[in-house]
């Protein structure tokens, strides 16, 4: 599944949002590819990675699997 970019029109799996305010009236809220995000980046936007849909319905809090045995990798924190 891919997204198209608000500014280049290019299709990409990987959306990022960038927005822009002053005194707190949005002066740009769009969603780009990542070449687009980087050169926002450049520009000091607020760039931000947007979560896929996979992503965002997985857990919501802090999960440790324990048991006796000393198991690397199980610690599970999810982005916010």
């Amino acid at each position: 599944m891919g997204f198209v970019c608000r500014r280049c029109e290019h299709v990409t799996p990987t959306l990022y949002r960038v927005t822009s305010e002053h005194e707190g009236a949005v002066l740009l809220d769009m969603d780009v590819c990542w070449s687009c995000a980087w050169v926002a980046k450049r520009m000091r936007l607020c760039v931000v990675k947007m979560r896929s849909v996979k992503r965002a319905t997985g857990p919501k809090s802090l999960q440790v699997m324990a048991d006796n045995k000393q198991q690397r990798g199980r610690l599970t924190i999810p982005i916010r």
